[in-house]
């Protein structure tokens, strides 16, 4: 029974990777159920991405000009638009952080990791504290201040304001913070780890708005796109 049921929700995962059809999101090309004796292994076959991990390429020594980190930002935000644009009920990653990205030639970067996209309404019931430990520099202030906060968009684009974060800074969130500490300096004190000077003025903005305390004041992820499109835009200019 519980093989079946694993299998159930594997064909359910699968399904749902293989409705979404963008180049800013990992593509999926199969699933593969071997069965020997009473063990069942389950594969996922998808894109291969030459450089890894978005997280990878940051912490590397390649040199990123401020016009290739808004690009990478901009395919990022893309892949999340086509998930939050979903036709079924809203659709949400819900284990957003930078190795969730994948980075192919040419620094085009693509969302990966929808096996583990679930809908608000089920992800709602399934958010458990050794989540939100696991991606504790990812959660908003609203689920460090409630175990039980309902995960929404709004959540989502914080989680998202922190990669951005990272590809402006290329540093490690809260690298050097215990737990604690971080909860302590998120919700009591609002605290939004700085970047780097030569950051362009908007670009600053866009990020520093995204991880806002109030979830109110940080922008749908479409805005995010076009305010994005905008920067580089600018920045071929």
């Amino acid at each position: 029974a519980e093989v079946e049921e694993i299998r159930e929700i594997f064909h359910k995962e699968a399904e749902t990777m293989n409705y979404f059809n963008s180049p800013n999101i990992v593509r999926f090309y199969g699933i593969c159920i071997h069965q020997i004796g009473d063990n069942t292994v389950f594969f996922i076959v998808m894109e291969y991405c030459d450089l890894g991990s978005l997280s990878y390429v940051l912490q590397s020594e390649r040199p990123l000009s401020w016009k290739e980190r808004v690009q990478m930002s901009l395919d990022a935000a893309r892949g999340l638009y086509r998930l939050h644009q979903t036709e079924e009920t809203n659709k949400l990653h819900c284990c957003l952080n930078s190795t969730r990205f994948l980075v192919d030639k040419g620094l085009v970067v693509k969302l990966g990791g929808l096996d583990l996209a679930r809908t608000e309404t089920s992800i709602r019931r399934n958010i458990h504290k050794k989540q939100v430990g696991r991606m504790m520099p990812y959660a908003s202030p609203q689920q460090l201040n409630d175990i039980n906060y309902p995960y929404d968009k709004a959540c989502e684009v914080y989680s998202f304001g922190i990669v951005l974060w990272e590809i402006a800074s290329r540093k490690v969130p809260f690298k050097d913070i215990t737990d604690e500490a971080l909860d302590k300096k998120v919700r009591e004190e609002q605290y939004r780890e700085p970047l780097p000077d030569d950051c362009p003025k908007d670009l600053r903005e866009l990020i520093d708005e995204c991880r806002s305390f109030d979830p109110i004041e940080r922008p749908t992820i479409g805005a995010i796109v076009d305010r994005l499109a905008n920067i580089m835009q600018t920045l071929n200019e």
